[in-house]
């Protein structure tokens, strides 16, 4: 058994502008099949999906079935406004905002909650991450939320490690 714990299905490794492009007006079926077969060649059984604000990731999980796989998604990755998030996820600027967007990734069929905390690592320099991580008790407000219990996505491995901790 194979599991790849973080893809996107609406990219494809190329460029993410025209990767994105091919879903604006819908989930791309053809696509999509084309990359569950791939993954299905390759012994992969499980998908978890980082999620996109055009349906890719919720239509895969729709379909992977048919393909023997278990796939989950959240249907969209949540990011607070004005920080890393805005290609691929949907923003906040309130609480209030934050858990109207949890509450439609439960509506819509989301597995789990992925809320982008901080930016990518900064490949160029050591422990630097390419934006200012969320404020900790905005954090600890989202994953106490009566609501939810919010999977922050970090994109470092030590923030990954913290996050694992908690």
């Amino acid at each position: 058994m194979a599991v790849d714990c973080h893809i996107h299905m609406a990219l494809d490794g190329g460029y993410w502008k025209d990767a994105l492009a091919r879903h604006k007006d819908a989930p791309d079926e053809a696509f999509i099949r084309r990359t569950l077969e791939t993954y299905k060649t390759l012994g992969f059984t499980y998908l978890r999906d980082g999620g996109d604000r055009w349906n890719a990731g919720k239509r895969a999980s729709e379909l992977a079935g048919e393909y023997g796989m278990t796939y989950r998604t959240p249907c969209f990755p949540i990011y607070r406004k004005g920080h890393y998030g805005s290609f691929i996820g949907r923003g906040f600027e309130t609480i209030d905002d934050f858990r109207a967007l949890v509450a439609e990734v439960k509506k819509s069929g989301g597995h789990f909650i992925k809320l982008m905390i901080s930016g990518l690592m900064d490949f160029n320099h050591y422990g630097v991450l390419t934006d200012e991580p969320m404020p900790e008790n905005l954090i600890e407000s989202s994953r106490k939320s009566p609501t939810t219990r919010a999977f922050p996505s970090w994109h470092t491995p030590t923030a990954t490690r913290q996050c694992a901790a908690r």
